[in-house]
């Protein structure tokens, strides 16, 4: 007997984080758009959260390819941020003022 409910996941889990998933590409395109890397977890963490719900982390490899694809603008360079590394990236971040938004000398991190 064929389990139709595992090819509905399947099917479904495909069109979120497939080649044309349409939340994968979704954040990649946020990123290009941002001028953001795509390990930057600042962008749309909701959306990375959904695709982590169905086990997909964002690759280089694939957002570069994607961007390629659809022209979009080529992303920086990666922040170098661990998978598992509770979203801290392992560049210096520039600090901002919160009420002027104005960058602020980088700091030692405590």
């Amino acid at each position: 007997m064929i389990d139709l409910v595992g090819v509905w996941v399947r099917c479904r889990g495909m069109g979120v984080i497939g080649p044309k998933g349409r939340w994968r590409n979704n954040l990649i395109a946020k990123c290009a758009r941002q001028g953001k890397p795509f390990d930057d977890y600042t962008v749309s963490p909701v959306v990375r959260q959904a695709l982590l719900h169905w086990g997909y982390h964002l690759t280089e490899r694939d957002a570069n390819a994607y961007v390629k694809k659809k022209k979009l603008p080529s992303l920086p360079q990666p922040l170098g941020t661990l998978v598992d590394a509770r979203h801290k990236p392992v560049k210096k971040q520039p600090f901002f003022n919160p009420n002027t938004m104005q960058r602020m000398a980088n700091k030692k991190r405590g």
